[in-house]
This record gives C-alpha cells, structure tokens and sequence, in this order.
C-alpha cells in the first residue's frame, strides 16, 4: 500500500480548501444581491433576522429584481436557520421540498450495506472515475463519488424529486442532466442533509450520524478507530460559511500506519483522486481545529 506522504496530504488539503473558498465566493454573491433588494422593504431592525427575512421573500418574491431561482437557493441556504416552526413548514412547501415535512425523521439500519463491496468500489476508482456508469464533475466530485461508493456497497436510491433531501439517485453518467442526478448525490451539503441532518433539517439514513470539532477527533482518534468501520463516511466543514460541509471522504480500509507509528484510518476521495488517504494527518493539517465540524457518518451498525 502507498500511503501518500505529507507533501501530497498538503496538496489533497489545499485543493479541497480552495473548493471550499470557490463555494463561499458564490454564495457570498448572492446573499448580497438579495439582501441589497430587502433594505427598504423590510425595518432595518429586521435585516439580521433570517425568520423575517425568509416570510418576506416567500410572501413578496414576486416584488423583487431578483431571479426566483436565487430567492429560493437563499431560502433554502438558510432554511436550519429559520426557529418558527410554521415559517420552516412553510419554507419547505416553498420550496417544493414535500408536503409533508413532519414525515423527515426516519432512521435506518442500511442492513444490506456490504463494507467490502463498497470498500473494494473506493479502492478501484478512487484513481480511476468510472465514467462509463457515472458523472464526473471535473473539479467538485467528492460527494458524487462516496455516493457511488454507497450505491455499490448495497445502498438504493430513493425518491424522484432531485430538489429534496428525502431523495437520493443518480440515472445518468452525463453531467448535463442534472435533474437526473439528485442534489443529495452530488452536493456535500445535500449528502448530509440526506444521511445526517443539519440542525435538524434531514433524512438521517445513516444508522448513526455524528458531529464533532476537528480537535474532539483527534483527542478521540482511538475511539473513533474503534468506532467507524470500512464504508463509512467523513465530512469537513468549512467555519467561515457556517460549517457547510465542502468535502467527502469514504473509509476504504484501517489498520496500522507505519508512517505515524499508530491505527490509522485510510480514506478515498475525488478532487484530488487518491486513496489511502490517513485521516489522522488530514486532521492534523488543519490550522483551526477548536472551529472547524467533522461529520462523521456510520452507514450500518457493524
């Protein structure tokens, strides 16, 4: 086994870092388009409530110079922020995300998820994308592709709706249907909302989904060795933008680390292709540890 050495872990850090600050420029960008069209129109003691904010763009979204894809990306974008429950229900009719949002927690054992199918996936097209069945998004395929890791481990798809969270499929390896290929597949941020939740908001199908500072997992590494197993999931947030999760990472094997002399566990990723990535010297690398979430994601109990 090739353990990439501390040189290529930078260059894996640093290129998901930047794919982190790309995300935040372009939400950045919208939030100030629509916020600019809200002075005036809403009390200024209003503009730092997201609650007064979200009813009036959802009452009055029709009154904006604003697309109404932007408005519904910005409500959606803060949709764990809203605290009335009403404005939340209301929100994911809005947004056309289901009728029923009571209906959202639900957890599952995934008992069919086979490790080693899904480990032996990782393994083989971690280097080597498998175009001839799945998308590629050059750039920004992490989530994409621990989701066809899951997938070939046993997991199904479900829904039809590409917009909401409850739905999770991919029918095309051509990157230009997206609607065939569902937000909670190929978005970090939609994969959590899809197998964990985010405030709350989610469909929990993981067996068990977690979240932790980078610090608490390094002082807990032994009991998170312990823990997760081949097939499970790692996400990182990024704390200038919420903790929003930006990069996916799947446990492809564990066991002792001859360069750091411990257990180890050894992880797969896209955007850089590479495997036997060690996740405690990922962990080290970051330089804001006490602020930065870890997303920690078992698929099934054993």
């Amino acid at each position: 086994m090739i353990i990439p050495d501390d040189s290529e872990i930078k260059r894996i850090y640093n290129m998901a870092e930047n794919k982190a600050l790309i995300l935040k420029n372009l939400a950045d960008s919208i939030i100030t388009e629509i916020e600019m069209n809200l002075i005036g129109r809403i009390e200024s003691r209003y503009l730092k409530s997201f609650d007064k904010k979200i009813d009036y763009l959802i009452n009055n979204w029709k009154r904006l110079e604003v697309t109404i894809d932007k408005i519904k990306w910005y409500i959606d974008n803060y949709l764990s922020f809203i605290e009335d429950e009403n404005l939340r229900k209301k929100a994911f009719v809005f947004l056309g995300i289901s009728e029923n949002p009571e209906d959202f927690q639900i957890l599952d054992v995934n008992s069919s998820y086979n490790r080693a199918l899904a480990a032996k996936y990782a393994e083989d097209h971690a280097e080597n994308p498998n175009t001839f069945k799945y998308p590629f998004f050059a750039g920004a395929d992490c989530a994409n592709f621990i989701s066809q890791v899951l997938h070939e481990g046993g997991m199904a798809f479900l829904g039809g709706s590409w917009e909401s969270f409850n739905s999770w499929f991919c029918y095309t390896n051509s990157v230009s249907n997206l609607t065939k290929i569902s937000l909670t597949w190929r978005v970090a941020r939609y994969f959590r909302r899809h197998w964990g939740n985010e405030n709350g908001i989610g469909r929990n199908r993981a067996y068990n989904y977690s979240e932790m500072k980078v610090k608490e997992a390094l002082e807990n590494f032994d009991g998170l060795y312990s823990f997760l197993i081949e097939g499970d999931v790692i996400q990182y947030g990024d704390p200038k933008n919420y903790n929003i999760p930006y990069h996916t990472q799947v446990i492809h094997y564990k066991g002792f680390n001859p360069d750091i002399k411990r257990n180890d566990l050894f992880m797969a990723q896209h955007t850089r292709n590479r495997k036997n990535v060690s996740f405690f010297k990922y962990l080290k690398a970051f330089k804001d540890p006490e602020e930065r979430n870890v997303y920690v994601y078992k698929m099934k109990k054993d």
